[in-house]
């Protein structure tokens, strides 16, 4: 009897034992998955961070947690580096094939011996690569840029030397905020821009120096579109201030060029005014209170008006309020602006794919998008994916015949289509134009 009740007893904790054993092995395997995929992960947030994707602070915060960039006393810089094999290093068709195979790991360790604190980087194609280089504040820029050079150039001999592998480098402006390494991402792809092949690294110094070109990419007026969307006033007047520095402080430009800046600002701004949502609909018109009709009539007036830095941003700051609606449909449609702004480049977003993902109708969607944005979805998500077209055929040496995989086309004729269409030459034709 006492045998049998033991047993009898011990069922349970023996069914427990093995239930206990069977998650600590479930907890093992999801460990190994995630470690697994952690380096994707780790480069997918690096996208966000420097192609300016993140759109509030909560989202900034819990990517400087993951990542574990939330360190006091650092400032950050991008390098922006484009690496290719060298047509002169003579090498076994074995070795080269050698080479192309490991040419990420490679190019990645190199950059792991020559500059002591990376290990975030950002491939926008598989010959670039976006390093987030930290340095303490308490050293100035004028302090740590020469041993960065030194650095990059050690690493272009190291990697020309022992693989046959040529690279240029742009570095772009110091951060103190990890929000603002996108503005340091464009900055050292400028850089990069102007290298030679006997001056393969410059800084955006350098850049700045050498040009009388305003600064306002493509990038910035989408950000600048979404910050107005969105009624982000803080965001807005950090743009402008940003544009304001660059244009001012950091260049000498002729009065053609100060003249082309603020058309094309006054452009970006032009098209917000025009699309407010449902603005030029009557029953919009009727609800607003007198000091929005008052505030509507002082914006087409400036318009009318001269135009400088600071109208435009006054112009700008008028539009947040117009766009600031606290509807919970406004609400909806910015957080689905973000989810489009961070994946415009997966094939699959689709209406249904959003439809999904927010849990409403594709139809009702589809009403609220043209409702709130004042434009289809279709139309929105193709100006957002030729703005990085465009970008990465001027910026970039990325092969044109992978680009349209890289933006979410499904093939390259509909991709060259589309771009044709909105700036009027292909993309090969625009790279040459911009080469001449």
């Amino acid at each position: 009897m006492v045998c049998f009740f033991t047993r009898l007893n011990s069922k349970p904790v023996i069914k427990l034992s093995n239930e206990l054993v069977v998650k600590d092995e479930l907890n093992a395997s999801l460990n190994n998955l995630v470690k697994k995929h952690r380096p994707l992960v780790t480069e997918s947030y690096m996208r966000s961070i420097m192609e300016g994707s993140v759109t509030s602070d909560d989202e900034m915060d819990y990517l400087t947690t993951e990542l574990r960039l939330d360190r006091a006393g650092i400032k950050y810089q991008v390098l922006y580096m484009e690496v290719y094999l060298s047509e002169d290093f003579n090498v076994e068709l074995n070795d080269m094939a050698l080479c192309l195979q490991n040419f990420d790991v490679l190019v990645r360790d190199a950059l792991k011996r020559h500059f002591s604190d990376t290990g975030y980087i950002y491939k926008p194609s598989p010959r670039i690569f976006s390093v987030l280089l930290a340095s303490p504040k308490s050293m100035s820029d004028e302090q740590i840029m020469p041993g960065n050079r030194e650095a990059f150039t050690a690493l272009h001999t190291d990697l020309l030397y022992h693989f046959g592998i040529w690279s240029r480098g742009g570095f772009g402006g110091f951060n103190s905020r990890l929000s603002d390494t996108w503005k340091s991402y464009q900055q050292a792809k400028d850089a990069k821009s102007i290298t030679t092949a006997e001056f393969y690294v410059k800084s955006y110094h350098d850049f700045i120096n050498s040009n009388d070109i305003y600064y306002y990419p493509e990038i910035m007026s989408v950000h600048l579109t979404n910050a107005i969307s969105t009624g982000n006033k803080e965001l807005t007047a950090e743009l402008f201030s940003l544009i304001d520095k660059e244009n001012t402080e950091c260049r000498s430009l002729s009065p053609i060029q100060k003249q082309q800046l603020i058309f094309d600002i006054r452009s970006t701004l032009f098209k917000k005014r025009h699309n407010i949502p449902a603005l030029n609909g009557e029953y919009f018109l009727e609800n607003l209170d007198n000091r929005q009709k008052e505030q509507l009539a002082v914006i087409d007036r400036r318009f009318d008006g001269e135009m400088s830095l600071n109208v435009l941003k006054n112009i700008a700051m008028a539009l947040c309020e117009l766009y600031d609606r606290k509807s919970s449909s406004n609400k909806l449609i910015v957080k689905i602006q973000k989810y489009i702004n961070k994946n415009y480049h997966d094939p699959s977003l689709c209406l249904t794919k959003i439809s999904d993902e927010f849990n409403i109708s594709e139809n009702y969607f589809s009403f609220l998008f043209k409702k709130e944005v004042n434009e289809n979805f279709s139309g929105y998500l193709e100006k957002l994916r030729m703005a990085k077209a465009k970008e990465l055929v001027q910026n970039s040496d990325i092969g044109l015949s992978n680009l349209y995989q890289y933006l979410g086309y499904s093939n390259a004729a509909s991709f060259r289509r589309v771009f044709k269409k909105t700036f009027g030459l292909s993309p090969k034709e625009r790279r040459e134009q911009d080469n001449t």
